[in-house]
């Protein structure tokens, strides 16, 4: 059976079994696949320029990976996942309250 697709915006896909953040690891821009069952927590957080908003790619200062987005600085809620490690990965999604509704409906389901 193929994969449902759940939300696309070209940089973050969310399918019926995990997250895939594209453009992820530097300086490949391989892609990064977490199934949902990895996934602890799902947080959110405004972002400042100190704080995510400035950075396309890499780390913001905190314990966050965040994926190559160079439209970073328009968005303004970055979504972290807590997959129980040190780094966290998180991503600035087009949509993140659709994103941020579809993680917690799949993270309280596994």
């Amino acid at each position: 059976m193929a994969e449902q697709l759940l939300y696309d915006d070209g940089l973050v896909q969310l399918s019926d079994t995990g997250v895939t953040l594209r453009r992820y690891y530097f300086p490949t821009g391989a892609a990064k696949y977490i199934p949902y069952t990895r996934i602890v927590r799902v947080g959110s957080r405004r972002m400042g320029w100190l704080t995510g908003k400035a950075r396309g790619w890499g780390s913001g200062g905190t314990n966050v990976w965040m994926p190559f987005d160079p439209d970073r600085r328009r968005k303004s809620t970055l979504v972290i996942l807590d997959v129980d490690d040190l780094i966290k990965p998180a991503f600035s999604p087009a949509d993140p309250q659709r994103v941020l509704a579809l993680l917690r409906e799949k993270i309280t389901t596994h």
